[in-house]
């Protein structure tokens, strides 16, 4: 019996492997509660943004238009992102009871994700690249813009007319 403790001792881990386990088991912990099931929408989400970050690089050294001030500052815009994604997925949390399903931080990754989408695109024509893009694709994405635009206007508009009264 105390032989075979002592080979299930040999066989945990120790010192350095310990330490990455509880270091991936706190990360996981807290990528679990900022953004819950992140499945492939967080996942494309995370794409996109590499892209999008990736691509505007490019197309400001190209243009001799990179500097680290902006950069600095599209890496806090991102970080941003990421943290009203954790929001609405806390919101997402309070509703739960109203809401089965997390409808709040889906529609914000997805929102998200045509907008870096849309940079995407606008990156690779600063870099000279207009015709990989369909022109089928470059009109879906204008005209879902312009509807986003559009709907963000009217309700706008409502809410400044509720507030005259």
């Amino acid at each position: 019996m105390i032989q075979r403790l002592a080979d299930f001792a040999a066989v945990l881990p120790q010192g350095f492997e310990r330490a990455m386990m509880i270091v991936g088991g706190s990360m996981g912990g807290i990528f679990t509660f900022l953004y819950g099931d992140a499945g492939p929408l967080m996942v494309w989400l995370v794409i996109f943004v590499v892209l999008d970050f990736l691509t505007g690089t490019v197309a400001a050294r190209l243009n001799r238009t990179w500097t680290s001030g902006r950069n600095a500052l599209g890496v806090l815009k991102k970080i941003f992102m990421f943290c009203i994604v954790a929001l609405a997925h806390g919101l997402d949390v309070v509703f739960q009871d109203l809401l089965p399903f997390e409808i709040i931080r889906s529609m914000t990754i997805c929102a998200y994700a045509a907008g870096e989408f849309g940079s995407i695109i606008e990156n690779l024509d600063k870099m000279g690249l207009k015709g990989v893009v369909p022109p089928a694709l470059r009109k879906l994405i204008d005209a879902l813009n312009a509807k986003l635009d559009k709907t963000v206007e009217k309700v706008a508009d409502s809410d400044l007319k509720e507030k005259d009264k």
